[in-house]
């Protein structure tokens, strides 16, 4: 099984080829559940739905996190998210040939739980990730205007959970809440640390 992380644009011009479930990332507010373009196709397993922001918790003081989730009534990514995440995957996973995971803009928070379930399912094997003109706009960070046309996908790259990581902003918090949960959950399904070769 493969994992893709797109934006919620590219999801409405992206036609699976093989059967395939979507982790579909809500804010709190409504403008993305009214946004989000419908997913139609005979393909599609199963949507999963589930809210929360982008919150990153390295950038803020306790007094800030909370003014943010009780004034302003963001949602924090927490450990019931996560195993409700984890619980959805596994009810499809052996009917699954790829999981779609999108949010927004396809970052922060799609790469955080595309890798984290990526180390916590030993099934999913690899990620695959648009490939826009050379991914210029990873290098600029700038470029998430014109990343989010569906014309200007080129194909897809593969890559490994390190490399989800390695090239896209993630929320760390997102990733490491998932995988936190997915080791009590799956102690025994982790993948065996690799060898380094000699």
């Amino acid at each position: 099984m493969k994992v893709i992380v797109m934006s919620a644009e590219m999801t409405g011009a992206f036609e699976p080829s093989d059967r395939t479930a979507v982790v579909r990332i809500l804010d709190s507010s409504r403008r993305s559940q009214k946004s989000y373009p419908r997913l139609q196709g005979r393909l599609y397993l199963e949507i999963f739905k589930y809210v929360f922001d982008d919150i990153t918790l390295e950038r803020m003081s306790p007094e800030e996190l909370d003014k943010v989730i009780r004034d302003d009534g963001r949602v924090l990514f927490d450990e019931v998210i996560a195993e409700r995440i984890l619980d959805d995957i596994a009810s499809i996973e052996k009917d699954c040939e790829t999981l779609l995971v999108h949010c927004n803009l396809g970052l922060s928070r799609s790469p955080a739980v595309a890798a984290g379930v990526m180390d916590i399912i030993e099934r999913i094997d690899h990620a695959l990730i648009p490939t826009p003109d050379h991914l210029k706009w990873l290098e600029e960070k700038m470029g998430v205007s014109s990343f989010l046309r569906p014309s200007r996908v080129r194909g897809f790259r593969k890559t490994t959970s390190q490399g989800l990581k390695t090239i896209y902003p993630y929320n760390e918090h997102v990733y490491e809440t998932l995988v936190k949960v997915g080791k009590r959950k799956y102690p025994k399904s982790r993948r065996p640390a690799r060898r380094p070769k000699t």
